[in-house]
């Protein structure tokens, strides 16, 4: 079992990040460093050559640090750009945006003596237009001000969108369910002004965040490009059943089989797979890697695959790669594949205990299975999932192996008449949460003892 860790092996990552460089970013630094907490601070450099003050509705006075001061402070943290004067952007053309964002970046290194390599978006507007400026000017990611309210790593670095407003009602209990997370590389980051702790009095409650996080062994506090960085390389690391290979820069960080392993540049790790590679008389069940998104998006893209499964069809080679990374994860998926070129065609899977709602029995599990339509009616699927069956069974010692299809998946129901299924029930109102619907399920199951009988009855 392969799982992506960040640096040092921690399974999980924080972050904050802070707009307008303002007064009372002095107590929020003060309560980073006190809980060895990394932060992102997004600066005005225009606005802090003048100290620019502004009233809040509240009556606050907010005023900006100025230059002596946020050297010093924001030491050991990210300083990324916020643009120069922080405009209403959708009222600039794109010259003008240019303007603000390299006029920034060129001030904000000159004066930290740093690169500053990360933007985030002032106010609420964002375009494609402004995303174009944002590479054009060497911007390695744009933070928008949009939440994402979960712990998935964003993939898109210049739509790049925090987990949670530092003012959210729900805030401490987001970061509950962190601490409490065992999704790989979850990603936790707050967003906010500092000046917001003062007219909210909030102080307390951002400090026990910090506080429960920073005594959390398995988290790791990055900056966020930092993060943006370690997930890039992560992106191009080739993920296989018996090898890793690290195709980046920097080092990168596995569970194998339960051991952590760092994998420096180009080098290879090599283990022993951790299932097997099942073979038919026609066809090769194997686990999948990155490198089949191209093959997995040319079959599901198909409407008529996807829809009667119960899942929408895929919309590019970047969703399809995903999928890949965060859904064909099972310890018992499998890709089909035809012999002779060794081409993902379709999947197969043996869902475990935890990995389906048929059963909760660690001696039983649910079979699912899809293929591309060019190879329908050459009795592939029969073909992989007699294998399957018989590793489930033989294998894995399973008792029982759970099926259902939906209500007029014909196509399904014979192939499960064919591999020797029974009738179990109907549901009559079973939801289809990726395609927001309701349908009627049909379930069969197959006991290791009919299991059998299909043998004998076929010898």
């Amino acid at each position: 079992m392969i799982r992506k860790l960040y640096p040092f092996g921690r399974k999980k990552a924080f972050n904050v990040t802070y707009d307008d460089g303002v007064l009372q970013d002095v107590r929020f630094a003060e309560l980073l460093n006190k809980y060895n907490l990394k932060g992102t601070f997004n600066l005005n450099s225009a606005l802090m050559e003048n100290e620019f003050e502004w009233i809040h509705e509240s009556g606050l006075v907010v005023k900006r640090l100025n230059k002596e001061d946020a050297v010093s402070l924001y030491k050991g943290h990210e300083i990324a750009s916020h643009t120069a004067t922080h405009p209403f952007m959708d009222s600039l053309t794109r010259e003008e945006i240019i303007r603000e964002l390299s006029r920034d970046k060129m001030s904000l290194e000159k004066l930290f003596s740093q690169p500053v390599r990360g933007f985030a978006v002032p106010f609420d507007h964002y375009s494609e237009l402004i995303a174009q400026c944002v590479k054009e000017c060497g911007f390695e990611y744009a933070r928008i001000s949009e939440e994402s309210l979960c712990f998935k790593p964003q993939s898109d670095y210049y739509n790049w969108r925090a987990t949670v407003f530092h003012l959210d009602e729900s805030l401490e209990s987001i970061s509950q369910k962190f601490i409490a997370s065992d999704e790989e590389l979850a990603f936790f980051q707050i967003v906010g002004h500092t000046y917001d702790l003062d007219v909210e009095n909030k102080w307390e409650t951002i400090e026990n965040v910090f506080r429960e996080i920073s005594a959390c062994g398995d988290i790791l506090s990055m900056t966020t490009i930092e993060a943006v960085s370690y997930l890039r390389a992560m992106s191009k690391a080739e993920i296989a059943d018996g090898y890793i290979k690290n195709n980046s820069d920097v080092n990168l960080w596995f569970e194998v089989d339960n051991k952590v392993c760092k994998v420096k540049p180009d080098e290879i790790l090599n283990f022993e797979p951790s299932s097997k590679i099942l073979r038919t008389e026609r066809l090769i069940l194997r686990p999948w890697t990155e490198a089949d998104a191209e093959s997995l998006f040319e079959y599901a893209k198909n409407p008529e695959v996807g829809p009667v499964a119960g899942w929408p069809p895929h919309k590019s080679i970047e969703e399809s790669l995903e999928i890949i990374r965060n859904v064909f994860t099972g310890e018992q998926c499998y890709a089909i594949c035809e012999k002779e070129n060794g081409k993902a065609i379709g999947a197969i899977e043996l869902k475990l205990r935890g990995h389906t709602d048929m059963t909760n029995r660690d001696d039983e599990c649910e079979l699912g299975y899809w293929l591309g339509k060019p190879y329908w009616g050459r009795g592939y699927m029969p073909e992989a999932a007699r294998e399957l069956l018989r590793h489930g069974f033989e294998d894995l010692h399973m008792t029982t192996v759970w099926c259902g299809y939906y209500d007029g998946n014909l196509k399904s129901k014979r192939v499960q008449e064919k591999l020797g299924f029974e009738y179990h029930h109907t549901c009559s109102e079973v939801e289809v949460p990726h395609m927001n619907e309701i349908r009627i399920g049909h379930i069969n199951y197959m006991t290791k003892e009919r299991w059998r009988s299909t043998l004998n009855n076929n010898q």
